[in-house]
């Protein structure tokens, strides 16, 4: 199994990157596998649970920009700021600062005969990645850097990641989404990932 990570701030196009990237995937041989996974898929379950969310509400807090909106549903806060949150205050503290690779791991280990590809949309911690990297073969993964203008980290407690040996690329997401979409398309050229 190959794994795809992207890494960038908050806005910089992961979510769009890594739907682009699956389209291309799955385009280019109609037998391929792939699988979209996320290492906060468990804070997100656990979040939506504890406030009774229903899959709409989940859907618009989540993945649309009321994500960083404060919400009265969520005492004054932002869902950005919960996820942070439980993250950093609770899970990390509880059960180690790997403790979403685990998981991640975890996850991919049970998928691996069933996926030819996993793509990671929020790859941002380097406990998390390197969880991953030194259980798998590096040469397998792919770290794609996600770049735009006034996207940074400073409202988010991810960061850049250390590569290390796998594959690695740095993409500017500052034009139009056919421009990203053709740089995404490019580096998936370069990697051999597509023909």
């Amino acid at each position: 199994m190959k794994i795809i990570l992207f890494n960038g701030p908050p806005g910089s196009g992961k979510d769009a990157a890594a739907a682009f990237t699956q389209r291309c995937l799955e385009r280019d041989n109609l037998q391929v596998g792939v699988r979209k996974q996320k290492f906060a898929e468990p804070i997100k379950e656990a979040i939506t649970e504890f406030f009774g969310m229903n899959g709409e509400q989940q859907r618009m807090f989540m993945e649309t920009d009321m994500k960083n909106q404060p919400m009265d549903m969520l005492f004054g806060r932002s869902m950005r700021e919960i996820l942070i949150s439980f993250s950093e205050n609770w899970a990390k503290k509880e059960f180690g600062d790997d403790v979403f690779g685990k998981l991640a791991y975890d996850q991919l280990s049970a998928y691996a005969d069933a996926y030819d590809y996993t793509i990671f949309s929020d790859s941002g911690f380097q406990s998390e990645f390197d969880y991953i990297y030194y259980r798998m073969n590096w040469f397998d993964i792919y770290v794609i850097k996600l770049q735009r203008p006034k996207c940074n980290y400073n409202s988010d407690s991810r960061g850049y990641i250390d590569p290390r040996k796998a594959h690695t690329a740095e993409i500017y997401n500052n034009d139009t989404l056919h421009d990203f979409d053709m740089a995404i398309r490019d580096m998936l050229l370069q990697f051999t990932l597509i023909k």
